[in-house]
């Protein structure tokens, strides 16, 4: 296996190309811990992940990926659960409801940031 022995986190991935990044590293043997924009997300999702993969080594979490604070928080603790952090898959993002045509310039600097 590709990532035996292996620590990661992915934010955003509690569903989609998050949710299928998490898959394929538990797949070739990562330890993961999902990040998504709320905990019971993130639970819903290591549920998911527990069941399909019964010998996986899972774990969710939340927080604001806007806050530095709040990130390094998250992050030291999950390394912590995992034992460590090999590799991190920044998969987390945003998007606004009207075509990207649309935009206001407050909703283009939040959607980039």
């Amino acid at each position: 296996m590709l990532l035996e022995g292996k620590k990661a986190i992915i934010t955003g991935g509690t569903r989609g190309i998050g949710y299928a990044i998490a898959c394929r590293f538990i797949e070739e043997g990562a330890a993961v811990t999902v990040f998504g924009s709320r905990q019971e997300t993130a639970d819903a999702a290591v549920e998911k992940l527990a069941a399909a993969y019964p010998d996986a080594k899972v774990w969710g979490r939340s927080c604001d990926l806007t806050s530095l604070e709040a990130v390094t928080e998250a992050f030291t603790q999950a390394a912590a659960d995992m034992g460590g952090l090999d590799t991190v898959v920044n998969n987390a993002g945003i998007s606004q409801r009207s075509p990207l045509l649309d935009y206001t310039a407050e909703e283009f600097a939040k959607v980039m940031d």
